[in-house]
């Protein structure tokens, strides 16, 4: 539709949002992304305009998530470290706060934050916020 056409035509652009929240939401994954990536390897991340929202992914290359995982991965204080070990632990190592939160920021925002893809060679998680100017 029109609107799609206008997202593809013009990527740039602001949201009403608050900038620390928004802020902390995206260093909570990139976070996420480096301790469960192996050492050397890459955390991806891209931003891209679609459907009225940003689309923010954050790829890590770990060894994914587990079924059994995805039904709580972003519950409060939950850590699925049996499915996804911990490859080695950062300054800002938790208690299973940062997706939840995450989560919570993007909601606050009318936004959503979800698992697009997992697997063996990694997890990529899709932050969606609405654009608003």
């Amino acid at each position: 539709d029109a609107a799609d056409a206008a997202d593809a035509a013009d990527a740039d652009g602001a949201t009403l949002g608050d900038p620390a929240m928004l802020r902390r939401a995206l260093l909570n994954l990139v976070d996420n992304a480096i301790k469960y990536s192996p050492a050397g390897g890459e955390v991806r991340l891209s931003l891209c305009r679609a459907y009225g929202t940003w689309q923010v992914r954050v790829r890590d290359q770990g060894s994914g998530v587990s079924t059994d995982d995805l039904e709580r991965i972003f519950d409060r204080f939950y850590r699925g470290d049996a499915a996804r070990t911990r490859v080695r632990e950062t300054v800002t190592s938790g208690a299973g706060l940062g997706l939840a939160i995450a989560r919570y920021i993007a909601l606050l925002h009318d936004g959503a934050l979800s698992i697009e893809a997992t697997g063996d060679g990694g997890t990529t998680f899709l932050l969606t916020i609405p654009v608003r100017t």
